[in-house]
């Protein structure tokens, strides 16, 4: 039982050793962008000023689901 013990936690230990190279190798190419430019985001592509209509040309509604009849009622 002590050498299944021994040679499982030898393992364990190389498998993570493997998987924490394997991870930095991954995340260090990802960041370096050595794509072609393809990856655009819909973030990259929102201008908050370009997009927005300016503040006198916006309607607002209730929000209360009958919010008509409530204000017959009201009248």
């Amino acid at each position: 039982m002590k050498k299944f013990l021994k040679w499982f936690s030898i393992l364990a230990a190389a498998g993570t050793a493997i998987g924490l190279v394997i991870a930095y190798f991954c995340k260090s190419s990802a960041d370096s962008g050595d794509g072609d430019g393809s990856e655009f985001t819909e973030d990259e592509d929102f201008d908050l000023d370009a997009d927005l209509k300016p503040a006198s040309d916006r309607e607002y509604v209730s929000l209360n689901k009958n919010g008509e009849d409530e204000s017959e009622n009201a009248e």
